[in-house]
């Protein structure tokens, strides 16, 4: 497991990462929490630039996610800036991309994937709206 890292580049932007194993009943691979985020300072402030709350769930085979990063990129190409993953099957999602709404700060993004790891039913990733099917319409 990677220690809490927090980095900075010539620009004096500032990005954290934080990695968590989740307990489980006997499995062989815990569930992982990874919680990112890039800064960048603005006058006498910071604003949060990218994020990605992600949950990969092993022992249920499944992820959900929750991301804003390359916002140019993604603005380009689905008219959103951010997105989120989702797959019930770990590894073979139904798209590669879903629309999402802003997640506030990390507290949320935390509360949303704990959310997510708790849930005894699916994750509901057939209710989302794939941003690849988008690319397809006419």
């Amino acid at each position: 497991m990677a220690e809490p890292a927090i980095e900075t580049d010539r620009h004096a932007n500032v990005a954290f990462l934080i990695e968590a194993r989740l307990p489980d009943s006997g499995m062989p691979q815990q569930a992982l929490v990874r919680i990112r985020e890039l800064w960048t300072p603005t006058g006498g402030d910071w604003e949060r630039d990218e994020y990605a709350y992600d949950l990969v769930d092993h022992p249920r085979t499944r992820r959900r996610a929750y991301h804003l990063h390359n916002p140019d990129d993604f603005r380009s190409a689905y008219d959103v800036v951010v997105h989120e993953h989702c797959e019930e099957d770990l590894g073979a999602p139904r798209c590669a991309h879903y629309y999402g709404e802003p997640v506030a700060d990390a507290y949320r993004g935390v509360e949303l994937l704990l959310l997510a790891w708790t849930e005894d039913d699916s994750l509901g990733c057939g209710d989302l709206r794939c941003l690849d099917e988008r690319l397809r319409d006419p």
